[in-house]
């Protein structure tokens, strides 16, 4: 069995990492605005940083750990991975590229 306090410290570390990841460490550069990755990354970033500090304020303040899920924290700790891979990127992390769509009519070449 885990202990309770190192599954809280976990989540409170991915957490801490993905918002950190979107909101400090990505750079758009030259490319081009999009409203519905921001807007997400907007939310993903909030929502993270509100768990995070949420979970270090209550230990901090209130000298308690609280009660956090070992499931919560291993999907928090695979998004940790897949942000980290995508640079803070959540466009990238989602593919919303919309400039090549599909017709229906192409296939996949058989290997030769």
């Amino acid at each position: 069995m885990i202990p309770d306090q190192l599954v809280a410290i976990l989540q409170a570390s991915f957490c801490g990492g993905i918002c950190f990841m979107i909101a400090f460490k990505f750079n758009r550069g030259a490319s081009k605005y999009h409203f519905i990755p921001s807007l997400c990354a907007f939310g993903l970033a909030s929502l993270f940083g509100q768990q995070w500090m949420s979970i270090v304020g209550r230990i901090l303040m209130y000298g308690e750990w609280p009660v956090v899920s070992v499931y919560n924290t291993l999907i928090f700790g695979i998004l940790f991975i897949l942000i980290v891979r995508s640079k803070g990127n959540v466009a990238r992390l989602f593919r919303f590229d919309s400039r090549e769509e599909w017709d229906g009519q192409e296939r996949r070449r058989v290997a030769r």
